[in-house]
């Protein structure tokens, strides 16, 4: 392990998207951390977002963080201090153990079963063991910078505005920001200022699947970080800042792989005919879709309304999604419909996901989406017609007719989709199932009670 680094952040990210973090000096972490790991509380997977009480299980026990020797970055404006990712293990003697080998963890017994990062990499394998497939991503990070009351935005500039840059202490903050990003090895694509208020985004580059939501974690986490000490500034994921502007998103775009000996092949693209729910776009389609894909969207769509509670977690994740704010208000796919919250690319190539914010966790969130996914093309599911407006300038009567429907429009009504549904859960696994319904579910009746300023001022903080 070839760093001047004198210490290592070994980092898990936890139920409610709070990265939890021990911090080790290298030499320890050389002589021991590293293959022996250090020990944690499992109560950190119970814990909400705005206070440290145990929400879900008991402050009993103990599980081994890992290191992933993979995951090591070196933070480039504080070089001092390595980044890593961690992985949860149960004792080998322990009880549970020997429980473990529940139908989320097949791959080893010793998996502590709350572990998002250990979850992602099942789905993965699930994958490519039934399918012959292995994902790929990239990830739009939409964030707000502030001034350091957190509470004045830097601008109030427009979508794309080159107006953003001429504030000195804003571009010097995002070239930075960029900068350290592509110093860790994290490819960027492009960065501009977004809609509402002090909002900005930086999409970074497609790589394999957990690759690329590590990526994502350490994106965040230099987007803050350099926030405050370049800038002066306090950047926040919250979905919903400003109440009468857009909110802030995570858009994953996502496709799917051949894996096979001859190379990887992207699934959307394999030359097949059409399906025929396709028809109606084939004018703004210059690609092709295969079957496979088709039932693999078709299977997101058919169990959005329940993953919205895993990618869309909190009160204010559901202030962000209203009809004609860009975000997928209502359950229906378009091809580069951006009103759409499954939108398919103009080449057919990937399908962007709307309904994800820096409030989920994003390793339950895309493993939510492959189980979706993979469900759908089990049972072959069928898309329904592609919507190719803003389902919301249509009446009442017309939606009807299309069977176009709202997807939940209060974070309860997610959860309670989430906890009755049975795809997901098998996917899961009821202990991992029912931890986050307990978190989440207590976090949202918190927030529920607060006046919304408090509220916005709590999220503002955490995210």
């Amino acid at each position: 392990m070839d760093t001047d680094a004198r210490f290592v952040r070994i980092v898990l990210t936890d139920t409610v998207n709070v990265n939890r973090v021990r911090v080790v000096p290298m030499l320890r972490f050389r002589h021991k951390v590293l293959t022996k790991g250090i020990g944690l509380t499992p109560a950190l997977l119970g814990l909400p977002p705005q206070f440290d009480a145990v929400y879900s299980g008991a402050p009993v026990g103990e599980v081994t963080m890992l290191p992933d020797p993979s995951t090591i970055r070196v933070l480039p404006y504080r070089n001092k201090h390595a980044l890593i990712f961690g992985d949860l293990l149960l004792p080998k003697e322990s009880p549970a153990a020997a429980a473990a080998t529940t139908q989320a963890f097949p791959l080893d017994r010793y998996v502590f079963p709350l572990d998002p990062r250990a979850l992602l990499k099942h789905a993965i394998h699930m994958l490519q063991q039934d399918f012959g497939l292995c994902a790929k991503a990239g990830f739009e990070s939409e964030f707000i910078l502030l001034e350091k009351d957190a509470k004045t935005p830097v601008d109030n500039d427009v979508y794309a505005d080159m107006n953003a840059f001429r504030n000195h202490r804003v571009s010097e903050t995002l070239d930075c920001m960029v900068n350290s990003i592509e110093d860790m090895d994290i490819a960027v694509e492009h960065f501009h200022p977004e809609s509402a208020s002090g909002q900005y985004e930086i999409v970074t580059g497609y790589t394999d699947l957990l690759r690329a939501v590590d990526d994502l974690v350490m994106t965040r986490i230099v987007i803050k970080e350099v926030a405050q000490q370049v800038g002066g500034f306090h950047a926040t994921f919250a979905p919903k800042v400003f109440a009468d502007q857009a909110g802030t998103a995570s858009h994953v775009h996502l496709s799917l792989w051949n894996v096979s000996g001859k190379g990887d092949q992207n699934a959307y693209c394999a030359p097949s005919t059409l399906p025929s729910s396709f028809d109606a776009v084939k004018d703004v389609m210059t690609g092709t879709v295969s079957v496979g894909m088709h039932h693999f969207m078709a299977g997101v769509l058919q169990n959005l309304p329940a993953l919205m509670a895993l990618t869309a977690p909190t009160t204010m994740s559901f202030e962000r999604i209203k009809p004609s704010y860009w975000c997928g208000a209502y359950q229906i796919w378009g091809v580069q419909n951006r009103e759409a919250p499954i939108r398919v690319s103009h080449d057919g190539s990937h399908v962007e996901y709307k309904p994800l914010d820096g409030t989920a966790n994003p390793y339950l969130a895309l493993a939510g989406i492959l189980f979706a996914g993979m469900a759908g093309m089990r049972q072959q599911a069928k898309l329904p017609a592609p919507v190719q407006v803003d389902p919301h300038t249509l009446s009442k009567e017309k939606r009807a007719e299309l069977q176009i429907v709202r997807l939940p429009e209060r974070v309860q009504q997610a959860q309670q989709l989430l906890e009755e549904n049975a795809v997901l859960r098998s996917g899961f696994g009821d202990v991992m199932m029912d931890n986050f319904l307990a978190v989440r579910g207590k976090e949202a009746e918190y927030f529920d009670g607060l006046a919304a300023d408090e509220a916005r001022k709590v999220m503002i903080a955490r995210y």
